[in-house]
């Protein structure tokens, strides 16, 4: 409602200016007019937003006694347990955010819709394994982590959570048990019907392989990331595969074939329908393949935006990291690397 957006906004600017308690204060107000609401689907965009705004507090105890309240009226809806998950995991903070995420598990765990359930539960799992593997490498997150990936049943959303569940297992130590579940993940996309939810899962499941495969340098997994890659149909999901194992690739110390991959990333963004998607992936390959120093490649697929304004903003990432690479050379007027960009801004 109107009134949440502008106790929220309020609340927002008042703990940017360092007053949390009174911030708090706002957005209590709005989540007592938010739970007041009669219609479901503004009642989830104000949970959102006062779950979004909670983070932005600058007081840990006072983030997770309001997270904890706006979940209690979240609990009977499935879309504000996503939001309020994430903000809890923004927190930071493991001793107070297990609780949180308990009470988000129970909550999805009631939700009756079985395709909800899934998605709500994924959503828990994504969260609360990113919350273990940037902090708290707390064991027994993660397993209540896997213990919700194995009740999902259908097969895009487990291998999703399958994914989280290998990442963060990896980043805690464990590769083996981590290449175990990435496995698991592969079956499950042999259940999954061709079309779009196939692709993300195949993404899903080269992404996290590239990433286990560069962390423990093992060249059989970045193989299997690459044929995972290769099987994908979608056009966004095969870039941002192939963009995840070429980056694997070079981390592995093989420019060439990164960079060899990069152009099949280019190939697949140029079959991407929206130019927005488009812009995003064709931006994405040329900012890598100039930090391998591919800088002539990483102009022409700058190039292939169907858009100035995807042009542009190739360009400004391949600038960026010119000039990351070299400042002095990249103020000069008389760079043999200029000469190859700056043509691309006419």
């Amino acid at each position: 409602s109107a009134k949440v957006r502008a106790l929220c906004a309020v609340a927002q600017a008042t703990a940017q200016m360092g007053d949390a308690s009174k911030a708090a204060d706002l957005l209590k107000q709005a989540l007592e007019d938010a739970a007041r609401l009669d219609d479901d689907l503004n009642r989830r965009h104000s949970l959102e937003e006062v779950s979004a705004i909670t983070t932005q507090l600058g007081d840990a105890a006072k983030q997770a006694a309001l997270l904890k309240q706006v979940l209690e009226v979240a609990a009977p809806l499935d879309a504000p347990i996503w939001s309020v998950v994430k903000a809890t995991v923004e927190m930071g903070d493991a001793s107070k955010t297990s609780e949180l995420l308990k009470q988000a598990f129970e909550a999805a765990a009631r939700i009756d819709e079985a395709s909800a359930k899934d998605e709500a539960l994924l959503v828990v799992v994504v969260q609360a394994t990113a919350q273990l593997a940037s902090a708290s490498k707390n064991t027994d997150l993660l397993k209540q982590a896997l213990e919700a990936a194995a009740r999902i049943d259908e097969a895009s959303a487990k291998v999703l959570a399958l994914c989280a569940v290998a990442q963060a297992t990896a980043q805690m130590g464990d590769a083996s048990k981590a290449a175990e579940l990435l496995k698991q993940a592969l079956k499950s996309v042999a259940q999954i019907d061709e079309g779009f939810d196939r692709a993300n899962a195949q993404m899903a499941v080269a992404e996290a392989t590239a990433q286990l495969a560069s962390a423990t340098k093992n060249t059989d997994l970045l193989n299997q990331a690459r044929e995972v890659a290769a099987w994908i149909g979608e056009a966004l999901a095969k870039g941002e595969a192939l963009l995840a194992v070429a980056q694997a690739t070079a981390q592995m110390g093989d420019a060439s074939k990164a960079a060899e991959l990069l152009k099949q990333a280019a190939e697949a963004a140029i079959r991407i329908g929206d130019s927005y998607r488009k812009a995003e992936m064709l931006t994405a390959v040329a900012q890598a393949e100039a930090k391998l120093g591919y800088w002539r490649q990483a102009r022409y697929h700058a190039g292939e935006n169907t858009t100035e304004d995807g042009k542009a903003r190739a360009l400004i990432a391949i600038l960026h990291i010119w000039h990351e690479v070299d400042p002095e050379d990249a103020k000069s007027t008389s760079s043999t690397v200029k000469s190859v960009l700056v043509p691309l801004a006419w």
